[in-house]
């Protein structure tokens, strides 16, 4: 099984905001929290190394404590490209990502992949696979 050590959590926090009247979904509060708060504390005792994909308010981001990436497209490509950013930087054997309007993210969702998915499905690191996603992010624009 894979330990916090070998796993980077990344929340994804860009796109438009479309339903929620261009509003960035992270930061919209719930209990008083931005939504994003609620899954950096969900996921930060999960995993060794956080980071956040975000396409706007990165300033703002960045006030949480952890680093802060960009899409480094301007068209909002998908979440795709956000795990893209994360592959690319992460420093870990795996990435975890969620979404940062799931404020009560399962607090063993790490171990629940890591036990489920992960040794059926990830043979191995795959240097293959952020090329495999720049492929699926060239083909949707």
């Amino acid at each position: 099984m894979a330990s916090p050590a070998d796993i980077t959590g990344c929340i994804l926090a860009g796109g438009e905001g479309r339903r929620l009247g261009g509003a960035d979904k992270g930061l919209v509060e719930l209990a008083g929290e931005p939504l994003v708060a609620h899954c950096l504390a969900r996921l930060r005792p999960q995993v060794d190394a956080l980071v956040i994909s975000a396409n706007r308010n990165l300033e703002t981001y960045r006030g949480f404590g952890v680093p802060v990436f960009d899409d480094a497209r301007e068209d909002y490509a998908g979440p795709l490209a956000g795990c893209l950013g994360a592959l690319r930087r992460a420093d870990t054997r795996y990435v975890v990502t969620a979404a940062c309007d799931s404020p009560f993210l399962p607090t063993d969702l790490v171990s629940a992949c890591a036990t489920r998915w992960w040794p059926k499905r990830v043979r191995s690191p795959s240097s293959s696979l952020p090329a495999a996603c720049s492929r699926c992010l060239r083909s949707t624009t």
